[in-house]
């Protein structure tokens, strides 16, 4: 009895930690099938859907924070969610995708979090601010890798701007600074600076950034002949 499956993997960008995914299934004596641009259909007809190429369960790895369409890219991967198994569900996708999403989860968890404020309106996120003390962090509700992230004095006002704007540099005349944000951006946040672990930060000009130790992912199998390259 023939116990393998076929696993799709659900990705539009070509990348090492796909290749070592579709090597990885391989070399558990399954199916590895990468679904991509070149070959990925459904067809509805006669009230059945058709998943082309046809596999059992499906891994999903788009990256919505690199896509200026996140929500193409979200709905991608609700329409496959309604026909296969899925790794990566869309609603979990979008928890990790937006970072007050993740922070109201992991509350509802009771799991310890810095503080942080989310607010719509810029004098309600301005007047929250302040009772985070003489420094605060600034960042988007969406970016990767410490974009969009600022760390603020509490007297430098910010703007909870929806869409794509920009930090301006800090003026005496005006004293605003508006960050820059995603073109899926709906909100801004502001954190207490005074509590924040865990990540290796650097401040170069009033702004930081965060690192984290890079991460490689092998593209052969050590079992099998390399087959994605």
């Amino acid at each position: 009895m023939d116990d393998s499956v076929a696993v799709g993997v659900l990705s539009l960008h070509n990348s090492k930690e796909t290749k070592a995914i579709l090597n990885a299934v391989d070399a558990l004596g399954h199916t590895g099938v990468w679904l991509r641009e070149d070959d990925l259909c459904v067809d509805i007809a006669d009230n059945a859907s058709t998943l082309d190429p046809n596999v059992d369960v499906i891994a999903n790895r788009l990256l919505l924070s690199k896509t200026e369409q996140p929500a193409e890219l979200l709905g991608l991967a609700l329409s496959l969610s309604q026909l296969r198994p899925m790794l990566n569900r869309p609603r979990n996708v979008l928890t990790a995708f937006h970072k007050f999403a993740t922070a109201t989860t992991l509350a509802d968890g009771d799991v310890r979090l810095p503080d942080a404020t989310l607010a719509l309106d810029a004098d309600r996120l301005n007047a929250e601010k302040a009772k985070y003390g003489d420094e605060v962090v600034y960042k988007t509700a969406i970016g990767t890798h410490g974009g969009g992230t600022w760390k603020i004095s509490a007297d430098e006002r910010v703007n909870p701007r929806v869409g794509t704007g920009t930090r301006s540099s800090k003026s005496s005349s005006s004293g605003t600074a508006t960050a820059t944000a995603t073109s899926a951006c709906t909100s801004w946040t502001a954190t207490s600076s005074g509590r924040c672990g865990g990540t290796r930060r650097t401040t170069t000009g009033g702004r930081t950034s965060r690192s984290a130790a890079p991460w490689r992912a092998s593209t052969t199998c050590p079992r099998r002949p390399r087959r994605w390259r």
